[in-house]
């Protein structure tokens, strides 16, 4: 009996040691340490487009193993790829993409390669490239 508990506790072990922070769950208030990123991103986007944008709210959003962050102005709406840096935080890769009429999730959304904007089949996504900085 003693024996079959000791295993038990061994296996339970194993299984904790084993366990992983992949799956990680992030919070809004994680945005914090990115108001430097948003606040570039509102002005490369206001440059681009010829018209003053700021966010109002922004929101965390995991699409096809992904994180994105989601940010709204009156607008836009603007979605930035992020990646896990070595900490388990959340850094900002440098691509975004801005669109007025697709909002979709999958639609006008950066692509995990951070080189291109999905489509929208409204036609009005806008990539923007400004640098990363660390959630």
């Amino acid at each position: 009996m003693k024996k079959n508990l000791i295993y038990l506790g061994l296996l339970a072990l194993f299984f904790l040691a084993c366990t992983s922070n992949d799956d990680q769950e992030f919070e809004l208030k994680d945005i914090s340490d990115l108001q430097t990123s948003i606040q570039l991103l509102e002005i490369n986007l206001s440059a681009s487009e010829s018209v003053p944008i700021t966010y109002q709210r922004h929101e965390l959003l995991q699409i096809e193993g992904e994180i994105y962050l989601r940010s709204h102005s009156k607008e836009y709406i603007t979605t930035s790829l992020l990646e896990k840096d070595l900490n388990n935080g959340l850094r900002f890769v440098g691509i975004s993409c801005s669109s007025r009429h697709c909002s979709s999730t999958t639609g006008c959304v950066p692509d995990p390669s951070g080189k291109s904007c999905s489509d929208c089949h409204e036609g009005d996504c806008t990539k923007t490239v400004t640098g990363g900085g660390i959630l």
